[in-house]
C-alpha cells in the first residue's frame, strides 16, 4: 500500500517522465520518484482547477 504521505513526497520531489497533454480525459502526466523511505513510486496524475487528481499510484 502507498500512503498519502509517500504520494505527496513524490509529487513535491519527483520528476515528470511522461506528459500527456492530449489525453482525452484531460491533461495528465506520469511521475517517478522515491518515497521518504526510498521506495520507488510511479504516479499518474491530472491537474484540475482546484485540485490534483491522482489516477494511479504503484
Amino acid at each position: 500500500m502507498i500512503s498519502t504521505t509517500e504520494v505527496r513526497t513524490l509529487i513535491e520531489q519527483g520528476e515528470v517522465i511522461e506528459d500527456y497533454p492530449e489525453d482525452p480525459r484531460g491533461h495528465s502526466c506520469l511521475m517517478f520518484g522515491k518515497s521518504g523511505i526510498g521506495r520507488a513510486i510511479h504516479v499518474v496524475c491530472s491537474p484540475k482547477d482546484d485540485y490534483l487528481a491522482i489516477i494511479t499510484a504503484c
